[in-house]
């Protein structure tokens, strides 16, 4: 787990909230 899992999260998270 590191920065990138981070990343990838909040970058869900973005698409969801688009």
């Amino acid at each position: 787990m590191g920065m990138s899992s981070l990343l990838t999260i909040i970058k869900q998270a973005v698409v969801a909230i688009l």
